[in-house]
């Protein structure tokens, strides 16, 4: 019997409502299921679990992993051509033909779904290493979570890696370990259109009636906060696209993150919003610029290093480096400078 065929456990088939008659796959976490085959064949499966009948409402240990049939039946695990066990060494998953699971939350330009297809800067970045240290089409899985469930469902088993454009801090270096980062960004201010509240940076908030949205769990409340806003003027919500709903409706005057993930924002808007001039958040009387890697348990180091062997090669060509990330609206100011490193991030000196 094969390692993949141990994982995935016994036969069984479990039929599934279709979903504009496709069933692709299948990850059952909080309230959505949401799934896709691989960074190359995403069809997304988008359900909320009252969608779910009693017969098809599982736990997660009980959702088989891997291709699904567009019959609206998933296969057996004994059928799949790749399966995935829950935690595991993924670099032994990639050796034996077995899925490696990659968890994500939608938030442009580092990881969403655009149209059913799941892409981002730092989607297309790790799908690329995952390919160079030998995983197959088909056997990459695509799941979108949110934000603040990323890391517990990392260290849960439920994925392998995050690929989500997270900043690297010292309190996340607690609880999972980084590669070296693949982007560094300023920050900046997501505003309506003409920029009415004349906002420039978070001090603009301070002793203030405005309200500025935060994605709930990321490290702009912190920020924020730091420099002198009070939390009675932080909303925090649980992802970029409930945030610039609110921001149009006019409950929040702005929102604050990364410059690439609001300079997209902004040029998807239509011309409803606008940013404004990028700044380096300052804690402590030091600069922060933001820096965001992947993210793996804290056991998996040989995959880590095996990661950043390959992130290596692609920022030492910059012209490589920008062949993945400028189709998401990165430019030379995020290529990610030597000084940088996950080290001095993790120990908050960079």
């Amino acid at each position: 019997m094969t390692a993949a065929a141990r994982a995935c456990g016994p036969s069984l088939e479990v039929s599934l409502p279709k979903v504009n008659n496709k069933i692709v796959d299948k990850h059952m976490l909080g309230t959505k299921i949401i799934g896709y085959r691989s960074p190359q064949d995403h069809k997304l499966i988008d359900r909320k679990e009252s969608d779910v009948s009693a017969e098809t409402r599982w736990t997660r240990r009980n959702v088989f992993r891997g291709a699904i049939v567009a019959s609206g039946v998933v296969a057996a695990p004994s059928l799949l051509s790749a399966c995935s066990s829950v935690g595991g060494d993924p670099l032994a998953k990639i050796k034996d033909g077995e899925v490696v699971r990659i968890g994500l939350s939608n938030e442009p330009p580092y990881a969403f779904d655009d149209g059913g297809t799941v892409t981002g800067e730092s989607v297309e970045m790790y799908t690329a290493i995952l390919k160079e240290l030998g995983a197959k089409d088909g056997q990459i899985e695509t799941s979108i979570v949110p934000w603040n469930s990323l890391i517990p469902g990392l260290n849960a088993g439920d994925y392998d890696l995050i690929t989500a454009g997270m900043f690297i801090t010292p309190e996340r270096c607690a609880e999972a370990i980084f590669s070296e980062p693949d982007y560094i960004t300023a920050s900046t201010l997501l505003v309506p259109k003409d920029n009415p509240n004349e906002l420039v940076d978070y001090t603009s908030f301070i002793d203030s009636e405005l309200t500025l949205g935060v994605v709930s769990g990321a490290v702009e409340k912190d920020q924020a906060m730091a420099a002198g806003v009070d939390a009675a003027n932080i909303a925090e919500i649980k992802n970029l696209n409930d945030l610039k709903s609110e921001l149009a409706s006019g409950r929040i005057d702005a929102i604050a993150l990364t410059a690439p993930a609001l300079n997209y924002a902004a040029q998807q808007s239509g011309g409803e919003f606008e940013t404004v001039e990028p700044f380096v958040p300052v804690i402590d009387g030091k600069e922060q610029m933001g820096a965001g890697g992947a993210v793996f348990r804290p056991a998996d180091t040989a995959f880590r290093d095996a990661v950043n062997a390959e992130l290596a090669k692609i920022k030492g060509d910059k012209a490589r480096w920008l062949s993945i990330t400028e189709p998401f609206g990165f430019t030379d100011n995020e290529f990610p400078a030597e000084q940088y490193t996950t080290e001095s991030l993790c120990q908050g000196e960079a």
